[in-house]
């Protein structure tokens, strides 16, 4: 979503957004016309992708709308996922807990409140939500809960 937000901006405008510039700076490009090539190298790594969380929610937290507007809608599909989810499992009496996890919900406050927001309001079959830092940690706590170790 980054890219192509930050792609559309350039061909509207002409101008790098502060999106675009933060891109630009951390994968030491000198202009947008040098993104493409970057995404297509051999040596970019599907690590220096998956980092523009950190650059967009760096972007976001200066002010950018588009930033902030790519936060949302990430916030949103994951929060669909989540809902599909639970919708086809039952939970019974006790209800269930939504565990937290990856590089997106751990360090980007702006999709994870979001997502607990609507959570809490839309799925009361989820009881209690927690935050992990390691998706190892999640399937342990969900195994500990279910008994499974």
């Amino acid at each position: 979503m980054a890219l192509r937000e930050i792609l559309k901006a350039y061909d509207v405008s002409g101008k790098a957004t502060l999106l675009a510039q933060k891109v630009l700076n951390v994968w030491n490009l000198s202009s947008m016309l040098d993104v493409v090539n970057y995404v297509y190298q051999k040596t970019t790594k599907p690590t220096d992708i998956a980092n523009l969380a950190k650059i967009v929610n760096s972007a976001a937290s200066a002010g950018d709308e588009s930033a902030k507007e790519i936060l949302r809608k990430a916030a949103s599909d994951l929060y669909s996922n989540i809902s599909a989810a639970a919708k086809q499992i039952d939970f019974g009496k006790e209800g269930a807990t939504l565990v937290l996890c990856g590089g997106v919900l751990s360090n980007v406050e702006i999709v994870r409140e979001i997502i607990v927001e609507k959570v809490r309001a839309e799925l009361p079959s989820i009881k209690s939500i927690q935050l992990c830092r390691e998706p190892v940690n999640g399937a342990i706590i969900l195994a500990l809960k279910n008994s499974i170790l």
